[in-house]
């Protein structure tokens, strides 16, 4: 499920100049309305937005210069009862404490004959953009200058849409077939599939509340029962995922064991994987601090410090190989071979909340950062010794 994939019908008056020279510029809020129905489960569900804003310059006769930008206040929305604003004004939803507003900024209109266009710009929602591009009518009141807006449905490009309802039946039959038989490509493949995407947020998908009161009998209805159905769905494709991964890591596939580490702490890929493993070696070593795994995580991170990641040097340095002053210089001595300066000092301003310190914004200025690394000398020969294996290092990475 992906709440993203909904349709946004659009229908804004907005005032022109005379008929003569018919160019649309200036946006009219109280003869303006933004609606919308969005999909869950496949139920519609209407419902609009109180409050928002547009700067519109669009003539007609020259679409490929048309500008236009939509502010909306997502805290506004009005979804039919107060336990649905709620809801959706949630962290699992618009999360609208941290993302007030969603932003569509138009970057270029085609003309598709008549009176309709295909508008394509950015969508940011939840700190998140992505292309989207929709059809648009222009219509002119007869009786009046204004101009009416409408057919706005948004098309998202398939990043906002679910994984799941990108395969299609036939796919999944011949998955489930293999996996049937033990094929630990089938499993993980499946695992793919039924994964959480980047939007659900673990179980808040859909409401848990609802869930859990159609569960001890409460007959549910409307938008109520949307979401207990959507939390329902996602339990079960959850289930999913977990039980393929598993197999598949059961049946020795290393990215499965990799993901099962990552995903559920387990420790089987540490135990069963071996080293000849294309994964991502300062993840990896990640993962393994997680799990308290000393021995691996210093394995892992040289990997990655030899695969060239200077974060992977710095935190050798300061965590692993403080006890050998050599090699501390042999990680600084590679690093500067990658154009990293790891002795260098990196203070910057930032604000309170540790974003970078905007002088327009004001405010009490806060220092972040971290300083360079202090390492005691080492004699001549110990230094030729380690700006030699930092170079052979750096070689192998070509």
């Amino acid at each position: 499920m992906s709440f993203w994939r909904y349709a946004l019908p659009l229908c804004a008056l907005v005032t022109a100049l005379p008929a003569a020279a018919i160019e649309f510029n200036q946006f009219q809020p109280g003869k303006s309305a933004l609606s919308f129905v969005s999909k869950q489960m496949n139920v519609p569900v209407e419902g609009q937005f109180k409050s928002f804003r547009s700067t519109l310059a669009f003539d007609p006769a020259k679409p490929a210069a048309a500008r236009a930008t939509f502010e909306i206040d997502l805290a506004s929305i009005d979804a039919g009862s107060k336990d649905a604003n709620d809801e959706v004004a949630g962290k699992a939803w618009f999360n609208t404490r941290e993302f007030p507003v969603a932003k569509f900024v138009a970057a270029s209109v085609r003309p598709l004959g008549g009176n309709r266009y295909e508008v394509a710009g950015k969508m940011t929602i939840k700190g998140r953009t992505l292309d989207l591009a929709t059809p648009l009518t222009v219509r002119q009141d007869s009786d009046s200058e204004d101009a009416e807006f409408d057919d706005w449905e948004g098309v998202a490009d398939e990043r906002w849409a679910s994984t799941e309802a990108l395969v299609s039946p036939m796919l999944l039959d011949g998955l489930d077939g293999a996996a049937s038989k033990s094929n630990p490509l089938a499993h993980y493949a499946l695992a793919l599939i039924y994964a959480p995407s980047d939007e659900d947020d673990g179980d808040t998908v859909g409401s848990e509340h609802w869930y859990q009161q159609g569960q001890s009998g409460r007959v549910l209805s409307g938008v109520e029962k949307e979401w207990a159905d959507a939390y329902s769905a996602n339990l079960a494709r959850s289930e999913k995922y977990e039980y393929h991964l598993r197999e598949a890591a059961r049946l020795g596939h290393h990215d499965a064991l990799l993901d099962l580490a990552d995903q559920f702490d387990d420790p089987a890929f540490f135990e069963q994987a071996g080293d000849q493993i294309n994964a991502d070696p300062a993840l990896v070593a990640d993962i393994t601090e997680r799990l308290g795994r000393t021995r691996d995580a210093r394995k892992w991170l040289t990997a990655a410090a030899e695969a060239g990641d200077s974060e992977a040097m710095r935190q050798l340095i300061e965590e692993y190989d403080h006890d050998d002053l050599q090699r501390c210089w042999t990680w600084v001595y590679l690093a500067e071979l990658v154009g990293a300066d790891l002795t260098k000092d990196e203070y910057h301003a930032i604000h309170e909340n540790g974003a970078p310190y905007d002088d327009d914004v004001g405010g009490n200025a806060f220092v972040g950062g971290r300083g360079g690394i202090e390492l005691a000398p080492i004699g001549a020969e110990q230094e030729a010794d380690a700006r030699r294996t930092a170079q052979a290092i750096f070689q192998r990475m070509a």
